[in-house]
């Protein structure tokens, strides 16, 4: 299965879960049973219970089409591993057709860092499990019916992943921006590191990530990332130089208006509410842009 979480607990149902299965070794009935999912779930033909590139371009689309028609201007981050179906040419230039932006997660860390792998599969395996084990028990001879395990699966789908709040995953995972809420396992492993500066990867940082082999198609479509985050390094330098400058008022003074041309003019972004998370309203966040050649 291709599944899907989502850190905001409304937008949870609204996420699609995708079967893949071994099509070749199915009958008419399950085939037809599957196509018949209820939605979220939803049955991608065609595959031998595996993505590849051109299935996963695919899943990038279906997965995508909910949150235009219910919120067509929240912008989607996706966090996936690195692994070769994910992060391929082929996918990454289709995810940037889409503006859809991809956080991979470092290979072989998904076990820490992923909140599929750490918080949803094995709640979803012990669920299915206990299910087919209450089907088998009421059978005389304790047999699986041959669609009946399609009925499990929805059963469990619907009861662990579309039901939950995942906020506390991602927050535990360190995916969302408040580190307060490490989970004690990264805390141990990685808590004299953090907080981690923010910056674009550097091209060692790109070979671990991707994988030295990758690492020269994946790099142009981090352009339009670069940009924007030197674009908003720029916004806040302005606009700390503009408070910075502007001379402080003795006690008891009264000030006089000043002309436009007796004080430097500071950006629209020279204020903004010092609270925590809060970022200058000229920031803006990377979005794709249709590729012709990506490798170019």
């Amino acid at each position: 299965m291709a599944a899907v979480l989502a850190s905001d607990p409304s937008l949870q149902q609204h996420c699609k879960q995708i079967i893949l299965t071994r099509d070749d070794s199915m009958d008419d009935e399950t085939k037809r049973c599957l196509a018949a999912l209820d939605p979220p779930m939803e049955w991608m033909e065609g595959t031998r219970g595996c993505t590849n590139g051109h299935h996963m371009c695919s899943v990038l689309t279906r997965i995508r089409q909910p949150f235009l028609r219910h919120h067509p201007g929240l912008p989607i981050i996706l966090f996936m591993d690195s692994a070769t179906q994910h992060a391929s040419h082929q996918v990454l230039a289709h995810a940037n057709r889409l503006r859809k932006q991809i956080m991979v997660i470092l290979a072989s860390l998904t076990w820490m860092l992923q909140p599929l792998d750490t918080h949803a599969f094995a709640l979803l395996k012990r669920r299915m499990v206990s299910l087919q084990q209450s089907v088998r028990a009421q059978d005389p001879d304790g047999r699986l019916g041959c669609v009946a395990w399609i009925d499990i699966m929805q059963q469990a789908v619907r009861k662990v992943i579309q039901s939950r709040d995942w906020n506390a995953a991602f927050a535990g995972n360190g995916l969302l921006s408040n580190c307060c809420l490490l989970r004690s396992a990264i805390l141990e492993d990685m808590g004299y590191f953090l907080p981690l500066p923010l910056a674009p990867p550097d091209e060692e940082q790109l070979c671990a990530i991707m994988g030295r082999h990758r690492v020269n198609m994946s790099a142009p479509l981090l352009n339009e990332a670069r940009r924007v985050f030197r674009e908003n390094q720029a916004l806040l330098r302005a606009a700390e130089a503009a408070s910075a400058i502007r001379p402080a008022e003795p006690d008891g003074a009264v000030a006089e208006p000043a002309s436009s041309s007796s004080l430097p003019v500071a950006p629209s972004t020279a204020v903004w509410p010092r609270t925590a998370g809060a970022v200058p309203p000229g920031l803006r966040f990377p979005v794709g842009h249709r590729l012709g050649n990506p490798s170019q």
